[in-house]
């Protein structure tokens, strides 16, 4: 299977190349005359590592082994960051995509149960929705029209369904076309069908009911529909051999910051954790920073600016948190606190400066709002405040050099045919990510054995 992500074959061309290739028996000490195997026990072998939970299972024997061989430091720097994976999926419209999610849904139920689709469902509504159609021939109020029609259909559908048997309630399309209509269309009090919901959630967005777990998500102003890879490296010096040292696809929705966490704890499982990690600004936060610090490592990358209403900024004002205090530009201070908890479970504090705002010779420096000056400051402020001093250090952007190389690792990752999802679901598309990781960690040593580098923090001689 890795030599299989190695050289991107699919199955048949794979079971094919163990039979007849030469260079591949010998990767896999196999003998000559050995005759190989069905094509479909590539499939079946991946579908057991996910029903055993053991899809890491090769890569974590190969991290430990590149330990043992010296490539790998425990505790030595390692560098993250992340990229987009295409899912298998069509970019549908709404209209497409909410018909086609019918289409599918009506072909499970007469494929489980072709005697109750034929008694509860009319041949006419079966012929128009088990045919696929295109909605760029039409006009906009045709659009609007037929996504209207569409959305009653699908409720009179999925009555039919639940007055049926349970074994069709229970069918993942029958699932996946309830969740679709609840995202995309409005039923009032009584449950009654209204029409089509004019605004969407597009955090959890069912894109198809093909693959219902991929996600849209935009980074730097380019969209995608799929997932998103997590990718980290040894980050040593220049002349160095680098290997990967974790990956994981993501819901494309699961920004890098919020993947911090679990990313290290995998480290940490493999007892690889490194003391210096490099990351982007998207990884940066007081609480990332603060849970690094405590798990001892020092988190290295840029943090974002801080924002402002007008020209003065949080950094202008004197914030002491322990004491609750808060002095303005103009020398007021706050004249209340409040105390939230943010998603990630820190604490937040806003601190209100009130009416004494409205005859402030500042004000307009400070702030337009009626009801005077607020501000917001994390449970971890002094740590973003340390971190935004150390960026106007030269040694921290020289620090910082050690980052941009994981950029080659996951392009050499993408190119390895990770940048499209062969399967579908998350899970399968995880599994080809780490099947990847192993080819090109297994590249990587087979290149640092061929040139004669070894590690030259390790003395011993490694053949």
């Amino acid at each position: 299977t890795y030599r299989k992500m190695a050289e991107e074959t699919v199955n048949r061309a794979a079971a094919l190349a163990v039979m007849v290739r030469l260079d591949w028996k010998y990767a896999l000490h196999l003998p000559l005359a050995w005759k190989g195997f069905h094509f479909t026990n590539l499939s079946h072998f991946r579908l057991r590592l996910i029903e055993h939970e053991a899809e890491y299972l090769v890569f974590d024997r190969l991290v430990s082994k590149l330990v043992e061989l010296g490539f790998v430091r425990r505790r030595g720097p390692q560098r993250t960051d992340s990229t987009k994976i295409l899912g298998q999926v069509a970019n549908l419209s709404r209209l497409e995509m909410v018909r086609e999610t019918i289409r599918v849904t009506v072909r499970a139920l007469v494929e489980s149960d072709a005697v109750w689709s034929q008694g509860a469902l009319p041949e006419a509504f079966r012929q128009e929705y088990l045919s696929g159609q295109h909605s760029y021939q039409l006009s906009q109020t045709e659009v609007v029209k037929a996504l209207r029609q569409v959305g009653a259909d699908g409720f009179w559908l999925l009555q039919q369904v639940d007055q049926g048997p349970s074994a069709l309630q229970a069918l993942s399309k029958v699932e996946t076309m309830r969740a679709v209509w609840d995202q995309q269309f409005e039923i009032d009090e009584q449950g009654q069908y209204r029409r089509p919901r004019t605004k969407v959630d597009p955090h959890d967005l069912i894109q198809s009911p093909h693959e219902p777990e991929v996600r849209y998500r935009q980074k730097r102003g380019k969209g995608w529909q799929g997932y998103v890879a997590q990718v980290t490296e040894t980050a040593e010096e220049k002349g160095e051999a680098n290997f990967i040292t974790d990956v994981a696809a993501t819901d494309a929705q699961v920004s890098d910051v919020n993947a911090l966490p679990e990313i290290q704890a995998r480290l940490a499982e493999r007892d690889v954790p490194p003391e210096e990690q490099y990351v982007d600004q998207a990884y940066l936060s007081g609480t990332r920073l603060a849970e690094s610090a405590e798990a001892g490592i020092d988190l290295i990358g840029p943090i974002a600016q801080e924002n402002g209403p007008c020209e003065f900024k949080l950094s202008d004002f004197a914030v002491d948190v322990e004491q609750r205090q808060a002095t303005c530009p103009g020398g007021q201070e706050a004249v209340r606190w409040t105390v939230s908890r943010r998603s990630d479970g820190s604490l937040a504090f806003t601190a209100y400066f009130g009416g004494q705002c409205a005859t402030c010779s500042l004000r307009p420096r400070c702030t337009t709002a009626a009801q005077g000056r607020t501000i917001t400051i994390h449970e971890h402020h002094d740590l973003v405040v340390a971190r935004r001093e150390e960026m106007e250090t030269a040694e921290f952007w020289q620090r910082m050099k050690r980052r941009p190389p994981i950029e080659g690792t996951i392009s050499q990752v993408m190119r390895q045919g990770a940048r499209r999802a062969r399967y579908r679901g998350q899970r399968k598309v995880n599994l080809q990510l780490v099947f990847t990781a192993v080819a090109v960690n297994l590249k990587r040593l087979l290149n640092a054995w061929a040139q004669g580098r070894n590690p030259r923090w390790q003395a011993a001689t490694v053949g």
